[in-house]
């Protein structure tokens, strides 16, 4: 799930929806690396390209993923609920077709 002081994964989807935050880990996403700046550009089109990146990772929320980054056992998110956190560099959708070919 991805939202406000709450990005996280979780091991089912009752975890996400009850909020088991024990069975979460914490994503520490540093979205400027991803491309949306912590300001607004002020240039029309770095503004479209800022709001088209942040609309695609928000639409990667309650959807199978892809994780990069860097587990961390000892940094447990926002009021330090989670079982740890990934210092992410990469997200993605996971898509069920592509991991088929990949384990063929």
């Amino acid at each position: 799930m991805l939202e406000f002081e709450g990005d996280a994964i979780y091991i089912t989807k009752a975890d996400a929806e009850n909020h088991i935050f024990k069975n979460s880990i914490s994503l520490q996403i540093d979205y400027a690396k991803l491309g949306i700046p912590e300001k607004e550009p002020s240039d029309p089109e770095q503004r479209r390209q800022m709001v088209a990146k942040a609309k695609s990772l928000k639409s990667l929320t309650k959807k199978y993923v892809l994780i990069e980054g860097v587990f961390d056992k000892n940094t447990r998110g926002h009021l330090g609920l989670s079982s740890g956190s990934i210092n992410v560099t990469r997200i993605a959708h996971f898509s069920e077709k592509k991991s088929r070919k990949f384990h063929q």
